[in-house]
């Protein structure tokens, strides 16, 4: 026998390839199978968390840490947000603080996350679940009422509001 006939050869499109080079492009074809198969995981996982809620806190060290909290959040999912200074004529400054997140796939729902933020404190006033695509926070002052209505107008949600004087 020669030693020709014991090596073992491959042939890719005619061209004779030694042995170590013929692993080295299989060990390549593996690794570009696995990070496609790890891309589409991972692009599917994100869709398939998109289609739960997130939760806010109960409370916050003040206003400036519930915006770094959205911002931060704003990366992974949609969400929109209003702020409504309300001048009590107190002395103090109170905001409304309204976060909306939008989550699911077919029906549109958002979450909708109302905080009252004094000086040095945020803390949730109202949570609900609204089946609308969009949804805006408004204070009533003749009635003494918080409101979210949808792009549409309707008022999806009302509840009496302690702090409008």
């Amino acid at each position: 026998m020669s030693h020709n006939s014991k090596q073992r050869q491959h042939t890719i499109s005619g061209t004779k390839l030694p042995r170590l080079l013929w692993n080295i492009m299989c060990l390549r074809l593996v690794a570009v199978i696995i990070v496609a198969v790890i891309f589409i995981a991972v692009t599917f996982g994100e869709a398939y968390a998109r289609n739960y809620p997130i939760t806010f806190p109960y409370m916050t060290d003040g206003l400036d840490e519930l915006k770094t909290l959205i911002v931060e959040m704003k990366r992974h999912i949609p969400i929109s947000s209003q702020e409504i200074d309300l001048d009590l004529g107190l002395g103090r400054g109170i905001k409304v603080v309204g976060f909306f997140q939008s989550y699911g796939s077919g029906i549109d729902t958002i979450n909708a996350y109302i905080y009252m933020c004094e000086t040095g404190n945020c803390q949730l006033f109202v949570f609900c679940q609204i089946w609308k695509s969009q949804v805006t926070l408004d204070i009533l002052k003749k009635t003494k009422e918080m409101i979210l209505k949808s792009d549409d107008g309707t008022i999806v949600f009302r509840i009496s509001f302690p702090y409008v004087r």
